[in-house]
């Protein structure tokens, strides 16, 4: 629903730094924030108090987010999504067959458990 760039690069700076775990957590959180509570996640400021309540710097996330590493792999990511055709979050895909939204997270446990 808004314009998430400055979002996904704050998500890749974090786990640039801290690794996967770390950057799923933020993830988790500005998903929380843009679909349970409604925020607009394009603005600085409701980012740094998504991040500060996880005990992040949010501005020293932000200005991590604007190096040329961050904006690379942000590019890769975008281009490896156009590739995938992934058109909704979330998208994950379990053995080549894609999943799209909340509502799959049953049919993506049940292929993780056969696979």
């Amino acid at each position: 629903p808004v314009n998430a760039d400055l979002a996904g690069r704050i998500i890749i700076a974090r786990r640039q730094a801290a690794g996967d775990v770390a950057a799923l957590a933020l993830a988790n959180a500005i998903a929380v924030a843009v679909w349970e509570r409604e925020l607009d996640i394009a603005d600085a400021g409701v980012l740094d108090t998504v991040t500060g309540d996880l005990g992040l710097d949010g501005p020293a996330l932000r200005d991590a987010a604007d190096g040329a590493a961050v904006a690379t792999e942000y590019d890769a990511n975008t281009e490896a999504a156009l590739t995938a055709q992934v058109f909704g979050v979330p998208w994950l895909i379990v053995d080549d067959v894609p999943y799209w939204g909340q509502d799959r997270y049953d049919f993506i446990q049940a292929a993780l458990t056969t696979a």
